[in-house]
C-alpha cells in the first residue's frame, strides 16, 4: 500500500479506496468507508476520543487489544495508518 501517517490527507483516502476496492467493495463502499473514517477520526490512527482509538475508534478495552495484536502479529505498530486500515478488512 505504501501509505504512512505523514501521507497528505488526499493520499491516504486514495489509498485507502483504492485497498478497499483491491478488497472487493465497491467504490461506493469504499468511499463510505472513507469517509466514515474522517467522520470518527480525520484519518488520524492516533485519535483517541474519551475510551476509543484509531481510525474506526474502536472501544480501547473491547476490540482494541484484540486489533493491536493483530497488527504487532503483521509488522505494523499501533500507530500505524495502513495496519489500521488493514485491520478493518483484515483482523477477525
Amino acid at each position: 500500500m505504501g501509505i504512512s501517517n505523514s501521507s497528505t490527507d488526499t493520499e491516504k483516502v486514495r489509498a485507502a479506496v483504492t485497498y478497499l476496492k483491491s478488497k472487493g467493495f465497491t467504490t461506493e463502499a469504499a468511499c463510505g468507508i472513507v469517509g466514515n473514517l474522517i467522520q470518527e477520526c480525520n484519518l488520524d490512527p492516533t485519535c483517541v476520543t474519551g475510551s476509543y482509538r484509531g481510525l474506526a475508534q474502536w472501544h480501547s478495552t473491547d476490540l482494541w487489544p484484540d486489533i493491536v495484536q493483530w497488527m504487532q502479529d503483521n509488522g505494523y505498530n499501533e500507530d500505524s495508518f495502513e495496519g489500521q486500515l488493514r485491520a478493518i478488512v483484515e483482523a477477525p
